[in-house]
């Protein structure tokens, strides 16, 4: 019997202590059924099962809870000011036991996702979103516009050049316009953006669906390699006229050649040629404006005669007369065999009269020199 007291006494010490330290911060806690069919020592070995759980569960929450926070306010904006915000109303930590901390800190990181919450900033993302990749659209735009009037303008020219006589000098000349702006390395980058643009502008999904979704992982990359081209002050600029081609093509003494750039020009540059190549394109350039019909004489002013030889001076004269464009050109001197292409020679004289000769050509140039 008093085996029996002695040993209720020390079951109901240990209930008590149960219920004064182990379970104290949970009697405010009212189970929703209640089981009594427990040994005190079975009810012991639970109790510390469950706080053991407790502890290694509030520990998790918290790494993982600290992980998303990091993440969350790893870059300054909205998310960042709103955590913080948040993070003022949160009560006392002295008033709360350690799991009820975490739980409080992580449910303030959950409550973001609510779409009350995050909502007006993922709308106020896409909006800039679709800002930039409109931006781009319009830029690609314009160029493909330039592109496309460069195509026009080569087109006519090409019409006017095989209206135009050729020198006799080289045989299968061309020359062709050409717009560089395919070559702009970044172009790539603005016109996937211009393609995302479309799409959205073009999808049937509403619009407030749009804004309440996320941009997609390539929309982001798109932006961020958007954001790598732009220079310091925020502004992409392309001077076209830097990004216009001519690109000529002829047979000079039977050897093909292919000019595309300044080195290349530069090397058909003996004997004036450089300088027949040039009138060819501007002679194709004026039928354009003119019209192959027009009586609209022209006079061109040309430097540096001294560079022809006598037979490319002679076919270049010959070919603009037949162009109707007239010749005026000055020179400190003159080779007599380039002096006699033209008509009508006027020199200064050691007093400063002018002298003129009128030469007796086989066709009738209306030339000053």
């Amino acid at each position: 019997m008093d085996t029996g007291i002695q040993k209720r006494e020390q079951e109901l010490t240990s209930l008590k202590s149960l219920r004064d330290v182990s379970l104290a911060m949970f009697d405010a806690h009212v189970p929703s059924k209640l089981h009594v069919d427990w040994s005190v020592e079975t009810l012991k070995e639970k109790i510390e099962g469950l706080r053991e759980s407790l502890r290694v569960d509030a520990l998790d929450l918290q790494a993982k809870s600290r992980a998303l926070r990091n993440l969350m306010l790893s870059k300054s904006g909205g998310v960042q000011q709103w955590v913080e915000l948040r993070e003022k109303e949160l009560p006392d930590e002295q008033t709360l036991h350690e799991h009820e901390w975490f739980c409080e800190k992580a449910r303030v990181l959950i409550d973001w996702f609510e779409p009350m919450e995050c909502g007006p900033y993922i709308d106020q993302l896409n909006k800039e979103m679709v800002g930039f990749m409109d931006l781009a659209s319009t830029f690609v735009g314009d160029l493909d516009l330039f592109d496309r009037r460069i195509q026009t303008f080569n087109t006519q020219l090409q019409k006017a050049l095989s209206d135009t006589a050729k020198f006799e000098r080289f045989r299968d000349l061309s020359v062709t316009v050409k717009s560089g702006v395919n070559q702009i390395e970044y172009l790539n980058v603005l016109r996937k953006m211009r393609d995302v643009s479309l799409s959205r502008h073009s999808s049937w999904r509403t619009h407030s669906i749009q804004e309440r979704e996320l941009p997609t992982v390539d929309d982001v990359m798109l932006v961020r390699q958007f954001k790598d081209i732009l220079p310091a002050d925020g502004r992409v600029q392309v001077n076209l006229s830097e990004h216009v081609r001519l690109e000529c093509s002829l047979v000079e003494n039977g050897q093909a050649r292919r000019i595309t750039n300044q080195e290349e020009f530069q090397a058909v540059s003996s004997n004036g040629n450089t300088a027949l190549i040039t009138a060819m394109f501007l002679m194709g350039f004026v039928q354009m404006i003119r019209g192959t019909d027009s009586g609209v004489r022209l006079t061109w002013v040309t430097d540096e005669v001294g560079r022809f030889d006598a037979g490319n001076l002679a076919s270049f004269m010959r070919t603009l007369n037949d162009h109707q464009i007239d010749v005026i050109s000055a020179s400190p001197s003159v080779d007599p065999a380039l002096a006699r292409q033209f008509s009508r020679l006027s020199y200064f004289e050691n007093t400063g009269a002018i002298a003129t000769t009128r030469i007796n050509a086989e066709e009738d140039f209306y030339v000053e020199n």
